[in-house]
């Protein structure tokens, strides 16, 4: 350890050399942490956006088409109940006469008024009746009367006496009827069955025209999406904003760590040094101090040892000068001992230490004012903390004393309910020397000992070291 007066102190050069050429510490990528997710959120959003759309635009599609079935149905039940005899009749002389002829069979009169009334409807845009082997007997567009659409599935399902319908778009190809839809249709399958549990004798299908209905669809679709896509944007730049500030927070986190592990290293690097210092000024105080003063001791016994021998007697004087050799070998092993660690901290406590402390520090610099203000118990001050703060105040004002304008310096030791501070004062008005190995090691064994540390300047020149740690 070190001693309070003037002493030789430790180049740090060399472990600093070291760590300068360390590559520096923390997670790399912040940056490419916002990009990916940047990336990886807006991919994900777009896709959330589209599987929207796509749900929204097949749950329209499957309303319309159920909308469109309950009217149709109704439609054809009002329009063809009334004559079903007459259709029944049509169906079975149509299916016995040939494709050629089906084009010029008339209707019976009350099947072609209804069929008529039912044309009459604005919505409705085609009807057409298969018979049971799928053969087109009647159409309202003629071209299509004849052709055979057995491996229609509407027609198919229809004949298993099912309802079915289908929504076919504008400008989409209809297979069966090779032509083009010039409208939004929905297509209804009805099957025509005599009686209830018989089998359908064919198949009455109804086009209507939706244009309307998908319009208004499309519009509240678009509205929708659009308004998904905003809620999306706003989420994307939420999320955005929540990642980048992770990343500060992340990046601070990093820096303060990075703080933390510079300082044990540059502390380790200096313990390894003060060690290898340490030892060498041991070596120089017990050779030139104590190991001289043994070697005084060692002749004044020979000396007296020669003059018992030699008959004179006992010397007075050379045992006076032994017994004050050894005493200046006892109180050199004490400065020695005191030097590396005072043993009144552990008889005494800190605050008989460092007032004690500030009683040497004074006497070895008389041109210095030192005061001292101890507001604490002993026992206010956790075992582990007292060496750390002793160490602190002994580092700290080791590098005040060595400054030449340093007059008045001022301790006081504080507690509060959870934090015990040491304020280390004094009237320099210069800027603290960065460099000064002492004041480094203050600041160091402050922060790895899990404590803070200010510095503070007011307009008089008054400048406070201030250290700070949880009890």
């Amino acid at each position: 350890m070190r001693p309070i007066g003037p002493e030789s102190t430790v180049d740090p050069a060399p472990a600093g050399a070291v760590l300068r050429r360390r590559p520096p510490l923390g997670v790399r990528g912040t940056f490419r942490i916002i990009r990916y997710f940047s990336i990886a959120s807006l991919v994900c959003i777009l896709a959330a956006t589209l599987a929207l759309a796509v749900h929204f635009r097949q749950v329209a599609i499957r309303e319309i088409v159920q909308l469109g079935e309950s009217a149709n149905l109704a439609l054809a039940e009002a329009a063809l109940n009334a004559v079903q005899p007459q259709l029944l009749e049509f169906l079975d002389l149509a299916a016995r006469a040939e494709p050629a002829e089906l084009p010029g069979m008339a209707l019976p009169e009350p099947l072609a008024r209804e069929i008529a009334g039912l044309t009459g409807v604005r919505s409705v845009a085609k009807i057409k009746l298969y018979d049971r082997n799928g053969v087109v007997v009647y159409s309202t567009r003629r071209a299509s009367i004849g052709r055979d659409q057995r491996d229609n599935p509407g027609f198919a399902a229809a004949m298993t006496g099912q309802v079915t319908s289908k929504l076919v778009y504008r400008d989409a190809f209809n297979p069966f009827d090779r032509q083009t839809e010039d409208d939004n249709l929905i297509q209804t399958y009805l099957p025509v069955i005599p009686e209830s549990g018989s089998v359908p004798r064919g198949v009455f299908e109804l086009y209507t025209d939706v244009n309307d209905l998908v319009a208004e669809t499309e519009r509240a679709q678009a509205q929708i999406i659009g308004g998904g896509v905003l809620i999306m944007a706003l989420l994307y730049l939420a999320l955005l904003m929540v990642v980048r500030y992770a990343a500060r927070t992340i990046s601070r986190q990093q820096s303060e760590i990075r703080d933390y592990a510079l300082a044990l290293e540059r502390i380790s690097g200096r313990i390894l040094n003060s060690q290898e210092e340490e030892k060498r000024r041991i070596a120089f105080d017990l050779h030139e101090g104590v190991a001289q003063t043994l070697v005084a001791v060692k002749l004044h016994v020979e000396h007296a040892a020669a003059e018992v021998a030699g008959g004179n007697g006992g010397d007075g004087v050379q045992l006076h000068r032994m017994g004050q050799a050894v005493k200046d070998a006892i109180a050199e092993v004490r400065t020695l001992a005191l030097n590396l660690r005072p043993s009144s901290l552990d008889m005494l406590g800190l605050t008989a230490t460092i007032t004690w402390f500030c009683r040497e520090l004074a006497r070895l610099h008389p041109g210095v004012e030192i005061s001292h203000t101890l507001e604490v118990a002993e026992g206010d001050v956790p075992e582990g903390l007292k060496v750390i703060v002793y160490r602190v105040l002994e580092d700290a004002c080791r590098a005040l004393v060595r400054r030449p304008q340093v007059r008045t310096i001022r301790l006081v030791l504080t507690t509060g309910e959870e934090t015990l501070t040491l304020v280390v004062g004094h009237d320099d008005a210069a800027p603290p020397n960065a460099d000064d190995p002492s004041l480094a090691a203050a600041h160091e064994r402050i922060l790895l000992s899990g404590g803070g540390f200010e510095e503070d300047r007011d307009g008089a020149g008054w400048a406070t070291l201030r250290a700070t740690w949880l009890r």
